[in-house]
């Protein structure tokens, strides 16, 4: 009986030894996936500056996005603001998604001569005196007067986030939200 008690504790250590080897893997997997996730967004980040600056130079127009329009666009109204200012705010709509999205203007066309969605961002946790969602920073955002036509802004919002908590004192934390770190 003894014998058979000690083949089975055997056994079990090595079924044991070989979860902790697999564990061992797959954990060093994750930090290997993490770490080329966190560079993929720095890359990401880095397009989205780059695309932003030359956007900006060249005041592109961003076309509607229906590829069924077939009759030339207007063209954009020149009264854009070019600062977010809480007296021109544009009236927010739910999504379908639960995403904020501006309301469309006349002309269905953005100007991309608007201050960039990190300053937007910025200002907001700045303003802030607790910690704040992205639902929550995303609607402050669009009420500030930041223009989009994403159906996922909050996605927009989350990403644009992860990429500048590496560049500016933001901290996050789980079911809390993020906030300005205090210097």
């Amino acid at each position: 009986m003894s014998t058979s008690l000690s083949e089975l504790i055997r056994q079990q250590e090595e079924q044991l030894a070989e979860l902790r080897r697999r564990f061992e893997e797959k954990q060093e997997r994750l930090t290997n996936l993490q770490a080329k996730r966190e560079s993929l967004l720095a890359q990401l980040h880095q397009l989205d500056q780059d695309i932003s600056i030359l956007t900006n130079e060249l005041g592109v127009v961003n076309p509607p996005i229906s590829a069924t329009t077939t009759a030339p666009a207007p063209q954009p109204t020149p009264s854009a603001p070019s600062s977010p200012t809480p007296s021109t705010p544009t009236q927010p709509i739910q999504a379908t998604n639960g995403a904020m999205a501006a309301t469309a203007t006349a002309d269905s066309m953005y100007e991309f001569n608007q201050p960039r969605l990190q300053d937007f961002i910025l200002d907001v946790l700045k303003q802030a005196h607790t910690p704040l969602t992205a639902k929550m920073i995303a609607e402050r955002v669009i009420a500030a007067g930041y223009r989009t036509r994403s159906r996922h802004f909050i996605n927009v919002v989350q990403n644009t986030l992860r990429g500048m908590m590496h560049q500016f004192p933001i901290t996050f934390e789980k079911r809390v939200g993020y906030l300005m770190a205090k210097e």
